[in-house]
């Protein structure tokens, strides 16, 4: 900066002849004697300039950080894939250390290997060995995987619906959560929740399986009723003859079954059942539920039995006490432990 200038800007530098020539021009127009053209007010001036500038400066970095966690929260088209044991590999080339996955490729581990994908920040899955899992389609705030066989863990601090898996037998799509995922030769398969929630559907059949809770499902059926791990053996026995027997919920030796073995923990698996069962069968459902947990006021046995008053229902649903499937931001915590 000239000196000139710096006179300007605050006074301290040398004016050249042609700012003295303006200085004793402007003189006698002051009311006072001012000393120079750069006036007293100048540095005040100059201390907002900054505070702009600073203003403005934290803006931008605020801007540009939020772009960054925007783009590093969700996975890329392209998903990196860790080694954790042995050789997995994509598209037969084997994975070492790290590898990277396209939309229609396959990982695939073997009875000795193991591997991880990150999902961005969003989270993580984990690989286990004998697993054939397939990158379907990825955009953001919608991902999609195919588990052709094996056993997955995912875990994921995301709105619901941002990653579905499908499976040979029904479609995993998480609610904000953590799961394992498996699926046998046959097709058949199972999810085990351990944080928030999972929906299993499959065509018009679906459950909702809160943490804690499991849910079958077999080819051409879909999900069966979810019921919790600690369920005593007798009603998961009857409940699985119920759900994927031969006349299914038509079975009423089954339901009675199924309804004599429930316990209180089993709430969930009864109330699931209204929906599943006919209206002939609804009535002894709810007998039973009533034993396990009581009904919200106004809600009758007339009403379940013919379907009406949902919002009553819901009420049920809710004294269970296990939340809601949508509250995703509830368990943040699950993105700081993923899958290793």
């Amino acid at each position: 900066m000239e000196e000139s200038d710096r006179y300007l800007w605050d006074a301290t530098g040398v004016p050249n002849a042609e700012l003295r020539q303006w200085e004793e021009l402007l003189r006698r127009f002051s009311p006072t004697e001012v000393p120079a053209l750069a006036f007293s007010r100048r540095p005040r001036v100059n201390a907002t300039l900054r505070s702009y500038w600073i203003v403005a400066t934290a803006a931008c970095l605020l801007v540009v950080a939020s772009v960054a966690v925007r783009l590093a929260w969700q996975p890329g088209p392209i998903w990196k894939v860790v080694a954790l044991s042995g050789t997995p590999s994509i598209n037969g080339q084997v994975v070492k250390p790290s590898g990277k996955l396209r939309a229609g490729e396959l990982l695939e581990t073997n009875s000795y290997s193991s591997a991880k994908i990150r999902l961005g920040l969003m989270g993580a899955i984990r690989i286990e060995p004998n697993t054939r899992l397939r990158l379907v389609a990825t955009q953001s705030g919608r991902h999609r995987v195919a588990l052709e066989r094996g056993e997955i863990s995912a875990q994921l601090w995301a709105p619901p619906r941002t990653l579905s898996v499908d499976t040979p037998s029904s479609e995993a799509i998480d609610l904000g959560c953590a799961f394992v995922l498996q699926v046998d030769e046959r097709g058949e398969g199972r999810v085990r929740v351990t944080s928030g929630w999972v929906q299993f559907q499959f065509a018009e059949s679906q459950a909702i399986v809160p943490a804690g809770a499991v849910a079958l499902t077999r080819p051409n059926l879909g999900p069966g009723t979810p019921f919790f791990e600690d369920a005593r053996s007798d009603f998961r026995t009857a409940l699985e003859q119920l759900d994927f027997g031969p006349t299914r919920y038509q079975n009423t030796q089954a339901l009675a079954a199924v309804l004599a073995a429930a316990g209180p923990k089993d709430a969930i698996s009864l109330l699931s059942l209204l929906s599943r069962v006919d209206a002939s069968s609804r009535g002894m459902v709810f007998d039973k539920m009533t034993e396990l947990l009581s009904p919200p006021a106004g809600l009758t046995r007339e009403q379940v039995v013919a379907g009406t008053n949902p919002l009553a229902m819901d009420a049920w649903w809710k004294k269970l006490g296990l939340g809601d499937a949508k509250s995703w931001l509830v368990h943040w915590r699950d993105a700081f432990g993923s899958p290793e």
